[in-house]
């Protein structure tokens, strides 16, 4: 966190310090729930399923956020913080975070590069942007944390994991600038390809359109959420100031977690579901026309 440079009371950074540990606690609840309510998916759709770089994907994506979950509520329950615990801390929150965040988007290329069959020019356009993304993501991160002075203890007697010192040229924007841009990429590639569908076959439905309707419409919905979440982290810091900012962004994290796992099991559930509708020899229309889709 960032508390450089503001003055309020030490009641109200002890209440600011404590709603972002609530919030950063509900998050890890909210990751750990949905893992116990989607088990049973998991089971079916990853360990019984054909082990190929989507299971891989899911079981990094789902085990690495369990793991920081249960690291942010140690964090949380235990006692005062040691020094050397805070910088592990930090550390692994950081890097595993980014991490997590281009893991799902690898499953987001992998949608959109199936539903254009294929498509060199397209896979070329996804391999460009992301590079991009890591690029900026990772010479930003690098500026913005360059100068963290992580702490145990905030202020006299209130012991928390802290950053005590703020780059002079941060905004709340920055740092989620190319996540945002290279998401809204993909979003308009899959709006695009289902309107271009649309159009092109209105009045017949081929067998197994649902599956591109559940790519579509994931993708989507993950962009959106994404965004709003965002657009509130950067209202909340921009009408409160840069000492709330910490409590609107222990959400986005949690929510790329169970956003990102749940596009990988939605999309194998369709898959089940397509399959059962065609009982004939001719493969499913998942099969013939999303054949690059490991996902």
């Amino acid at each position: 966190m960032n508390w450089n440079g503001f003055s309020v009371g030490y009641g109200q950074t002890a209440l600011i310090l404590r709603i972002a540990r609530m919030c950063e606690a509900a998050g890890s609840v909210v990751v750990l729930y949905d893992h116990v309510l989607t088990f049973d998916l998991e089971v079916d759709h990853i360990w019984n399923h054909l082990f190929n770089f989507g299971s891989l994907n899911y079981i990094m994506i789902r085990y690495i956020g369990d793991a920081l979950a249960i690291l942010n509520m140690i964090a949380f329950l235990r006692g005062p913080a040691t020094q050397k615990f805070c910088e592990v801390y930090f550390l692994i929150q950081t890097s595993f975070g980014i991490l997590e965040l281009f893991l799902i988007q690898l499953t987001l290329q992998t949608r959109v590069y199936a539903l254009y069959q294929g498509s060199k020019k397209i896979l070329a356009l996804i391999i460009f942007g992301y590079g991009c993304e890591i690029a900026a993501m990772l010479t930003i991160s690098g500026y913005l944390y360059s100068d963290l002075a992580i702490t145990n203890e905030i202020l006299p007697g209130l012991y928390i994991c802290a950053d005590t010192q703020a780059p002079s040229f941060y905004e709340p924007y920055v740092i989620w600038l190319p996540v945002i841009v290279y998401d809204g990429i993909l979003c308009l590639l899959a709006l695009w390809h289902g309107i271009r569908t649309w159009m092109s076959d209105r009045t017949k439905r081929l067998d197994g359109v649902y599956i591109a309707d559940v790519l579509i419409k994931d993708n989507v919905g993950y962009f959106l959420c994404i965004l709003l979440t965002c657009i509130v982290s950067v209202v909340i810091a921009q009408c409160l100031g840069l000492r709330w900012k910490e409590v609107s962004e222990e959400f986005p994290a949690p929510m790329e977690v169970v956003i990102g796992c749940r596009l990988i099991l939605n999309l194998r559930s369709a898959f089940v579901r397509d399959t059962e509708q065609n009982h004939s020899d001719d493969a499913p229309w998942v099969v013939r026309r999303l054949p690059s889709c490991s996902c």
